[in-house]
């Protein structure tokens, strides 16, 4: 017979006794015994009738299952006169193994879902320097569609992560410290913190908004927003500004900027839904489905003087119509060229492409931006940004799916234009833990997506 009992107060639960293979049967069931959380258990094995192998397993078992109880426990093999003290460190440790979405063959057009494939790669051992990371949220980038693929290695596709370190061995990076990294699509990684296109740093502190700020916001977007527009553009009171995208990630930022420096904002979107929607949430006046308007007439007739501030986003034949109506000494921030991240192999070669010598011909500036490349300044832009949301001065709306296997169908529908600002995945979130979020829609075939509007200023310190 094997017998169980704790020392403590006595409680019907806290006694088991069975046979060998009745015990092993309520192990392989997990109909384990009860304990309670403060006592100092004893198992004795009595019985010579089974393997001292077995004897080993069974200990090992219910060791392992009162330790994950929390509670000290003692084993003792009686008629081999010896004891063994079990405790949590002295188990085995589990391999992790992390999920990461890796791309399967070269885009052709816009990404499907066939193109990409979850891998499954075992976690290898820290090294010194290093620490390991359990992700909370990713964002979705649409420049990723753009990125070098290396099919040999079956890439991870790259983006940047906030993530939660449960090993360390970076003095840098404490166990429980919450991160941003460019870590990619993985569910876990091993990292020393120093990837080449976003070393790790620590989120600062948010003002009671969510995680998600720090990789929107105040991440790349927000970043991206205030160097392109602030820095490179330069604007001035009563500058005629021109945004495309302006329903985006980094497009309805810049145009709160613009609103804020007190310039003429015309903005373009790519459905009537997006128009109201940003004529409702920054109250923006001259907004445009640019695929309902020709874009060079509406601009002759609003602005005939011509355009001061450009901030591009989608290159190709839009941003010729816009560069023709440049003022000299005009400036036009370079930020991406979406219109043709979709475009076939084939059709690459016949696309309109924006012709950037007009810059030099009608004497503006055009200024490329990168974001990443200005990693080093980051913990000085992120302060700025922040200071114009707490002046009241702006808001933001972003965009969640939820599940870490749902992040092909948000890069898709980004690219598609089939969605608003840029998106976040996370693994599951409350309402609860959202209460920035004054809006939560449900959304078939997806799962829950909320969106999020807030005034800022009102409640934020000054």
């Amino acid at each position: 017979m094997i017998r169980g009992w704790c020392l403590g107060k006595p409680s019907p639960h806290m006694f088991y006794k069975c046979d060998a293979n009745n015990l092993l049967k309520a192990i392989d069931e997990s109909d384990l015994i009860s304990v309670d959380t403060k006592t100092f258990a004893y198992f004795l094995i009595v019985d010579e009738s089974i393997s001292s192998a077995s004897k080993y397993y069974i200990l090992r078992i219910l060791s392992n299952f009162i330790i994950s109880q929390r509670v000290k426990i003692q084993t003792c093999f009686v008629e081999l006169q010896y004891s063994v003290t079990m405790t949590k460190k002295e188990q085995t440790p589990k391999t992790v193994t992390a999920q990461r979405w890796i791309v399967m063959k070269p885009f052709d057009g816009c990404p499907k879902l066939s193109d990409f494939a979850i891998s499954l790669e075992p976690l290898r051992k820290l090294q010194s320097g290093e620490f390991r990371c359990k992700g909370l949220l990713w964002s979705v980038e649409p420049f990723a569609r753009v990125m070098d693929v290396d099919l040999n290695s079956k890439p991870l596709v790259q983006s940047l992560q906030v993530a939660e370190v449960i090993e360390s061995r970076n003095a840098a990076f404490s166990v429980g410290s919450i991160v941003i990294g460019y870590f990619g699509w993985c569910t876990d990684c091993v990292t020393n913190g120093q990837e080449a296109l976003c070393k790790a740093y620590h989120i600062g502190d948010l003002h009671s908004l969510p995680l998600s700020a720090s990789v929107g916001a105040f991440g790349l977007s927000g970043i991206a927003a205030y160097v392109g527009f602030v820095e490179r553009c330069n604007p001035q009171l009563g500058n005629i500004v021109v945004v495309n995208a302006a329903a985006g990630g980094i497009g309805h930022l810049v145009c709160q900027m613009a609103m804020f420096y007190r310039c003429v904002l015309i903005a373009f979107v790519g459905s009537d839904e997006k128009v109201n929607w940003l004529k409702t949430f920054i109250n923006a006046k001259f907004v445009y489905n640019y695929k309902t308007v020709d874009v060079g007439k509406l601009l002759d007739e609003i602005v005939p003087d011509g355009v001061d501030i450009f901030f591009d986003s989608v290159g190709g034949e839009f941003a010729n119509k816009v560069m023709v109506r440049m003022k000299k000494g005009g400036r036009m921030c370079l930020c991406g060229t979406i219109s043709d991240y979709n475009e076939t192999k084939s059709k690459k070669d016949s696309c309109v492409r924006a012709d950037y010598g007009l810059a030099k011909r009608r004497g503006f500036i055009i200024r490329p931006l990168s974001a990443l490349a200005l990693r080093s300044r980051w913990p000085d832009i992120i302060p700025k940004v922040m200071e114009l949301f707490c002046k009241g001065a702006m808001r933001y709306r972003e965009q969640r799916y939820m599940g870490f296997e749902n992040l092909p169908q948000a890069f898709i529908d980004q690219l598609n234009g089939d969605t608003f600002v840029l998106k976040k995945i996370k693994w599951g979130v409350e309402a609860k833990n959202c209460e920035c979020f004054l809006h939560w829609f449900k959304v078939d075939q997806i799962g829950w997506l909320s969106f999020g509007q807030r005034e800022i200023g009102s409640d934020m310190p000054s």
